[in-house]
Order: structure tokens, then sequence, then C-alpha cells
């Protein structure tokens, strides 16, 4: 379905450009050893126009050769940014499961801040949305819309906030009046935010 939808948007315009991002195998542009196709390898018999697919390897969700990779990454330097695998390792490399894609992007290993910390790298032209979660609910995800505008937007900024976390800082353009929207893992919650002097407080209501 998904596939499907994506073609349509070239139907009109065959010089259409589009970025998508996609979770699990959805970057496969070729059918696997087991049969199976996904969203990239339909969107390409679709449309007739072979897709650049990326597939990001980090050591929270993927087990896919993730450790070998970055040690030997880090060992080149100070491996503090991704790194892009274009082409990615050949099967000769040594390494067990390599994904049949264009590039793989390799992140570092897991230097996150809390979320009550997090910076932005143009602040001049940002302002701060300090807050407070104030239900007993994790993770959540609270993200900052431009007000009016559907969930289904981009919004300017969001932030996951796991077990225990309460306090959490977004950026939105300045001047920009934003509506704050909260998801949990079944989809948006009902919620009612308060602004107490510099900050906000966000209640999810169960």
């Amino acid at each position: 379905f998904a596939a499907a939808e994506l073609a349509k948007l070239f139907e009109d315009d065959s010089s259409t450009k589009l970025l998508v991002h996609s979770g699990f195998a959805h970057v496969f542009k070729y059918e696997t050893d087991t049969g199976q196709r996904w969203l990239a390898s339909i969107l390409w018999e679709k449309t007739g126009i072979e897709p650049f697919t990326i597939w990001q390897w980090s050591a929270m969700h993927d087990g896919h050769e993730y450790a070998v990779v970055s040690k030997a990454l880090a060992h080149l330097g100070d491996f503090n940014q991704p790194v892009l695998l274009m082409p990615p390792p050949s099967a000769d490399s040594g390494l067990r499961d390599i994904p049949r894609v264009d590039a793989i992007l390799v992140h570092p290993p897991d230097q996150s801040i809390a979320p009550a910390n997090r910076t932005v790298l143009f602040p001049d032209e940002m302002q701060l949305v300090s807050g407070r979660w104030a239900s007993k609910r994790w993770p959540v995800v609270i993200a900052a819309y431009k007000k009016g505008e559907p969930v289904t937007a981009i919004p300017f900024d969001q932030v996951m906030l796991r077990d225990e976390e309460q306090h959490f800082s977004l950026w939105v353009p300045q001047t920009t009046d934003c509506a704050l929207v909260v998801f949990d893992r079944n989809g948006r919650l009902n919620s009612s935010t308060v602004r107490t002097g510099d900050s906000v407080v966000v209640r999810g209501e169960d």
C-alpha cells in the first residue's frame, strides 16, 4: 500500500524527487533469499526508477555487525560523528550479515544526553521551550507542531522521554506559535499544556 501511494507522486511528473525514511528492511530494493520484497523493491517496480538506499547501523537497534565495524572505525581516529560506507563492505570482508543496499551509515556509540539538556545548532534563530512531563506514563514522545497543523505534518522538534524522565527541552523557530502533542506506543494521547513562567507543564489524560 505504501509503495503504491508513493508511486502516485511520480504519475504527473517523472522528475519528482522523494526522500523516504523507512524502518526494518524496507530499504532493501532486491528480493531477499526467502522471497520477500520490501518497500524499495516494490517502489522501483511501480515507477521504473531505481532508488538509492541507505541502511543505518546503530548500537541501540542493530546487531548487524555493528560492534565489529564501529571498533574498526574507532581505530582510525575519533569516531564521534556518523560515517558513510559507500559502497558497503563486500561479501568477502569477513562480515556475516551485510544488507544489500547502496550505502551504510554507521552511527557512533550512543552519547545521548538528558532530554532537558538538548541544544540546537543555531540558537540565535530558535527559541527554547523548557518543559516538564507531569504524568506517570513512559515512554512518550513530545512533539512541537506549528499551531493549527495536523499531526501528519513534520514537527519543528520532538523528544522521547524514557522511564522516569520528566524534564525536556524543545527548540522551535523564533516568534512561532506552537502546540505540543504527545504520543505513546499506541498513538496520540489526549494531553494538556499549561505555561508556568518560562516553562510549560504537559500532562497526559489517563
